[in-house]
């Protein structure tokens, strides 16, 4: 008889971990869907792009939507998956779990944490936006775009003031419509924080700053032995303006990259 009970808590245990481990996925699945439901697609394409996300869980892609999921759920949720699954499953999720898991999640009390991040009305359904959100966590150049972005914000602001997710990229959509657009991440990071005002690398001198705007335009330059050239004809009366200004010099120096490698006007 002892033997038989140790079997049946053996198998009890075993039965509860078998569950506990689906419960984990199918969080991960509620928030991918809420997720993309967000990005203003369907509830059938919102399946289709978890279940593709999902479908190896030991893919990268499946990786850092598990990461991006318990973040969320850490940070935002304070750790009630039931609430996110439950109404995803009422915005239309497909269910994996047993009938009585998923009336329990379905059942579970709204929370304001889900009604004021999925709760809000959608945007009629756009196919881009599929794309996007699938973009945002499978392309390795723009994380390597935002580690470089997050990296010099953080430097020119002089404190930690971006951290990347738990997937390698930042939160929004903004960025990644500025990778994408071929924006360089260097001068995105300068413009952020020209627009924001903090910007704390500060030019003590005129000479200085020409000396930081030649290294930017360094970069720029096609051809490093037109750097000469190309400062010959810079107008030191209006970089001198950018210098009291407090314009970066990254961004003096693609304004004038930009205005000199127009075709010439008649």
């Amino acid at each position: 008889m002892e033997i038989i009970i140790i079997g049946l808590l053996a198998f009890a245990g075993y039965a509860l971990f078998r569950h506990t481990t689906k419960a984990g996925r199918e969080a991960v699945r509620g928030y991918v869907y809420l997720e993309a439901l967000n990005k203003g697609v369907s509830p059938y394409e919102a399946n289709a792009v978890t279940d593709a996300m999902l479908s190896d869980i030991g893919s990268d892609m499946a990786g850092r939507a598990t990461d991006m999921a318990r973040k969320e759920y850490r940070q935002v949720h304070h750790g009630k998956q039931l609430a996110v699954i439950g109404f995803a499953y009422k915005s239309g999720m497909r269910s994996t779990m047993p009938f009585w898991y998923t009336a329990l999640a379905r059942s579970a009390p709204q929370t304001m944490e889900v009604e004021f991040r999925y709760g809000r009305s959608r945007s009629e359904t756009a196919p881009e936006n599929l794309q996007q959100l699938t973009g945002m966590v499978t392309d390795e150049g723009y994380k390597s775009f935002c580690e470089t972005f997050c990296d010099e914000v953080n430097r020119l602001a002089g404190k930690q003031h971006f951290g990347l997710n738990e997937g390698g990229i930042l939160d929004g959509e903004d960025l990644y419509r500025v990778y994408k657009q071929g924006e360089d991440a260097w001068v995105a990071a300068a413009m952020y924080c020209h627009e924001h005002g903090i910007n704390r690398q500060v030019f003590t001198t005129y000479e200085s700053y020409r000396s930081a705007f030649a290294s930017e335009l360094l970069r720029l330059a096609s051809d490093p032995a037109d750097l000469e050239d190309m400062l010959s004809t810079v107008d030191n009366a209006r970089l001198h303006t950018s210098f009291k200004d407090g314009t970066h010099p990254r961004l003096a120096a693609v304004g004038y990259h930009e205005f000199i490698s127009q075709p010439q006007r008649t």
